[in-house]
């Protein structure tokens, strides 16, 4: 164990990061994991101003970064970089920058989870129809991920305790394919 969660902001002109500083301002006391938030850090700094939590993290350069929370904005196919570097946000909804970049986080969290560099992934909602329109087979981020791993059959599963620790597990039978 590492002791580190990747947290894949998803699309950054969503709800994403804001759930997720939120969270991470509410709950990362509890326990001494780091927490690694792959996405823009530009739009983080931004949001943590804005909804007054004042989150302190680090840029994360390699493994022994210290600090308790590290962010990382992932290189990704090219033009993520120069596209995150133009602009610093708000980045439209359904933009093709937007979507690149929730793209990008998602393997690179993936990718340092296949290489044991993190013990999970937690990833944040993406916006399916804009990274279609960039011309990539993405039917979700289970495949997506499923495919990264190489792995033949995969479920997702939703699990959590109630305040007298009974937990409920709930996989799912089906993917989700929006009907419209």
């Amino acid at each position: 164990m590492t002791g580190w969660i990747a947290i894949s902001l998803g699309d950054i002109s969503g709800i994403g990061p804001e759930v997720t500083l939120k969270a991470l301002a509410a709950e990362s006391s509890a326990d001494d994991t780091q927490y690694l938030l792959i996405g823009p850090e530009a739009g983080l700094a931004q949001l943590n101003q804005t909804l007054g939590l004042r989150l302190q993290w680090q840029r994360f350069s390699h493994a022994r970064t210290s600090g308790r929370i590290l962010v990382h904005t992932p290189a990704g196919k090219p033009g993520v970089q120069d596209a995150l570097r133009a602009s610093d946000g708000p980045f439209p909804t359904g933009s093709a920058p937007a979507a690149r970049a929730a793209l990008a986080a998602l393997e690179d969290g993936a990718q340092r989870c296949l290489r044991g560099e993190v013990d999970a992934l937690v990833t944040a909602p993406v916006n399916k129809e804009a990274i279609m329109r960039l011309g990539e087979p993405f039917t979700g981020q289970t495949e997506f991920l499923s495919h990264l791993a190489r792995a033949e059959h995969t479920g997702m599963m939703l699990l959590g305790a109630d305040e007298r620790q009974r937990w409920l597990r709930v996989a799912l039978v089906t993917t989700h394919v929006p009907l419209k």
